[in-house]
């Protein structure tokens, strides 16, 4: 099962980018669900690549959790990709608590990894430029004009072989 993990570029340690490969951290990640799939036919390659842009999405969306959660990392969103065995994934309902609005309801591709996974090969990343920081700094502080374009904002594609490529900087450079 393909498994986009939301992260900081600090989850792409010298070993990882070395290697390609990581531990998979338990937790909270996203992938394309049941419910993502119900009435799509399966061999509408174009509904599948849709459901899969939406689980990156999801994913980036939780990376700019995790970096307002440690401001000290680079302030880029990062989605590792890895696949997984799918018992070691368990969707989540999706819509989160009852009674929660649109917004804070949970997208239907979220999953929960239940443990720890280590030596798992990373197919690829995706990754903000470095020049989107600024903006990045600005959505941090609230700017919904900033969470507008970073939404928007492309993320640069690595094979889990391009990791050593992955350009970063930190905060204060």
């Amino acid at each position: 099962m393909r498994i986009y993990l939301p992260g900081t570029l600090d989850d792409l340690t010298d070993d990882v980018r070395r290697t390609g490969r990581m531990t998979v951290p338990a937790g909270r990640a996203h992938a394309v669900t049941a419910p993502m799939r119900a009435g799509a036919d399966p061999a509408d390659r174009d509904a599948l690549e849709q459901n899969e842009f939406d689980a990156l999405l999801a994913a980036a969306d939780d990376s700019l959790v995790r970096i307002g959660e440690s401001p000290e990392v680079p302030w880029q969103r990062l989605v590792i990709v890895v696949d997984l065995a799918e018992d070691a994934v368990v969707p989540l309902p999706a819509g989160g608590a009852e009674g929660a609005t649109d917004e804070e309801a949970e997208p239907e591709s979220v999953v929960w990894i239940g443990q720890d996974i280590a030596q798992v090969d990373v197919v690829c990343v995706h990754v903000d430029e470095p020049s989107a920081a600024a903006l990045i700094q600005d959505v941090l502080a609230g700017s919904d004009a900033a969470m507008e374009a970073i939404a928007d904002a492309d993320l640069l594609r690595y094979d889990g072989t391009e990791l050593s490529e992955v350009p970063g900087r930190r905060n204060d450079e």
